[in-house]
């Protein structure tokens, strides 16, 4: 029987392995044993949800499809010899490949960003900015309080002091969301929701596009503006990183020489770049080219392979996304499948879907081609939208699989809608869903 090897186990990967019949012989390999539902990590630097929540076991999903899972990373992939090398030294064999490796954290080649910046790219570092967070306004209300004892008057205004270029306000903690995409928006907002009534926060945002979600509706950009307005949060936009310091982040831009800006903590939303396995493998020319794939997303350098997800360079590209990412897997597995078969494979044909990005418990947006629709209402949906989804992906039928769902269905009722039912300011504008013009 033909072998088949999928590479990569979060969207693409799972979705490639629920796609191929299971009298097929069908390998996943991941290093994780976790699946993560990255759309919602944000939540997880305010500490609104457990990063528990956002697990699924990678092995119960795959077996359940009928395959194996084997838990490694592949370090070394032939293609012409059929043949994927772990780290462990375990050579496992195939036919035809299906290549789902996602993106690795990109800073941009700034310099000190890759030591001084926190990345926001799975659950263990969102988790791991919330504690900093936490401890860092920890920190300041005791700076405070001591500074009320000792000033007065002094310490408020000391309190109120705007960041300066260089020194630290006593009293006040800087956050510093490099990237004003989905991920830095959604970052910010969670900051807002538990701190913004912190009375030393600071928050600063840079990117070098010259509004916040810059390949999106400029809706999006004014709505997030309008309630960062009486908030302490600045914009530095048409601006890029130059480096980034043991406290502070080196700044340049449109109209800006350099300058230094004080940062308690850096969180860095860079974007991704491929894995470093396409180009040793082959499958891509250097360090920041993703695979290129024909419209059937069929390698264009060895017909045996075949490319999922982020890691996929199609003709005509596609967002990042994990709605993208379960399409193009879906499609990998039933081209795969065709492939050992001795059918030729179809061309995809991505379905575009509308955005939900959160903005803490400020707004939700929902962003289609032609309109964005706001409330705080959608966060409901968008917590519907995680439920649903695993729920196909991880089908309750067997107890670890139940428990699993149950423990989800009560931190999302926690997360998403006792706040709603009981706080009487978010009660009164649940039904206030609007029109962005």
């Amino acid at each position: 029987m033909p072998r088949i090897l999928i590479i990569g186990a979060n969207f693409a990967g799972i979705a490639a392995a629920r796609a191929i019949p299971a009298s097929l012989d069908v390998t996943v390999v991941d290093r994780s044993g976790s699946f993560e539902w990255r759309p919602n990590i944000h939540e997880l630097v305010s500490r609104h949800r457990a990063g528990a929540s956002l697990r699924v076991d990678r092995g119960r999903m795959v077996r359940k499809a009928g395959h194996r899972f084997v838990r490694a990373e592949v370090r070394d992939l032939d293609p012409a010899r059929g043949v994927a090398v772990t780290d462990k030294g375990r050579e496992l064999r195939f036919d035809a490949c299906i290549v789902a490796t996602g993106g690795v954290w990109d800073d941009r080649g700034v310099k000190g960003a890759a030591r001084h910046a926190m990345p926001f790219k799975s659950i263990a570092d969102c988790a791991a900015i919330g504690k900093k967070l936490a401890e860092l306004a920890r920190a300041a209300r005791c700076d405070t309080g001591a500074a009320q004892r000792d000033g007065g008057q002094k310490a408020t205004a000391l309190r109120r002091a705007p960041s300066r270029a260089l020194g630290k306000p006593r009293a006040s903690f800087n956050v510093v969301i490099v990237g004003g995409g989905i991920e830095g928006v959604e970052c910010l907002g969670e900051v807002l929701r538990c701190y913004r009534h912190h009375a030393g926060l600071r928050v600063h945002v840079i990117d070098a596009a010259p509004r916040l979600m810059a390949g999106s509706s400029r809706l999006v950009d004014a709505a997030v503006r309008a309630h960062c307005a009486s908030l302490p949060v600045e914009f530095h936009l048409s601006t890029r990183v130059t480096a980034v310091r043991p406290g502070g982040v080196g700044l340049v831009g449109k109209g800006r020489a350099h300058a230094l800006l004080h940062a308690d903590v850096v969180i860095w939303n860079g974007g991704a770049r491929p894995s470093p396995l396409l180009v040793d493998s082959g499958l891509a020319d250097d360090q920041r080219q993703w695979a290129a794939v024909t419209t059937a997303l069929q390698s264009k350098r060895c017909a045996n392979v075949f490319v999922a997800g982020d890691a996929a360079g199609l003709p005509r590209p596609i967002a990042k996304q994990a709605y993208f990412a379960l399409q193009t897997g879906a499609h990998a597995g039933l081209s795969v499948a065709r492939f050992v078969a001795g059918l030729a494979p179809l061309a995809f044909h991505p379905a575009s879907k509308p955005m939900l990005v959160a903005f803490g418990d400020l707004d939700t947006f929902l962003v289609a081609e032609t309109m964005v629709l706001a409330g705080t209402a959608l966060a409901l949906l968008k917590e519907g939208m995680l439920q649903a989804t695993l729920a196909e992906l991880d089908p309750p039928t067997d107890t670890d699989a139940a428990f699993a769902l149950g423990l989800r269905l009560l931190s999302g009722l926690r997360a998403a809608a006792l706040p709603e039912l009981f706080s009487i300011e978010r009660l009164l504008r649940l039904p206030g869903i609007r029109l962005l013009r």
